[in-house]
């Protein structure tokens, strides 16, 4: 019995088209495993600047109320503004209400 090319083959075409089948949805699931993993490092990178940003910008608000506290009291009184450097600035707060008279 003579068998034809194609189904001689034809088991052998399928075996290897299911292989290289498989090894396309191997390497998609690496590349979506790779694109989920950079995604998400990029979220979380952008999620620590905006973080040091917000921190950064509080440290500032702190420090330029702080200043400007220091910088008032060196108008009121020289002695009061070398205190004002080593108290925190809720303290340095009710100080100067205290010497404006409230």
């Amino acid at each position: 019995m003579h068998r034809s090319p194609s189904s001689v083959f034809s088991p052998s075409i399928h075996a290897l088209l299911r292989r290289e089948k498989s090894w396309h949805w191997q390497r998609n699931d690496i590349a979506r495993t790779h694109i989920e993993t950079a995604t998400q490092l990029t979220t979380d990178s952008l999620i620590h600047y905006e973080l040091i940003i917000i921190l950064v910008e509080r440290f500032w608000v702190l420090l330029s109320s702080y200043l400007s506290y220091a910088l008032s009291f060196l108008f009121i009184n020289p002695l009061a503004a070398i205190y004002c450097l080593r108290l925190p600035p809720s303290l340095v707060c009710t100080l100067q209400q205290q010497n404006s008279g409230f």
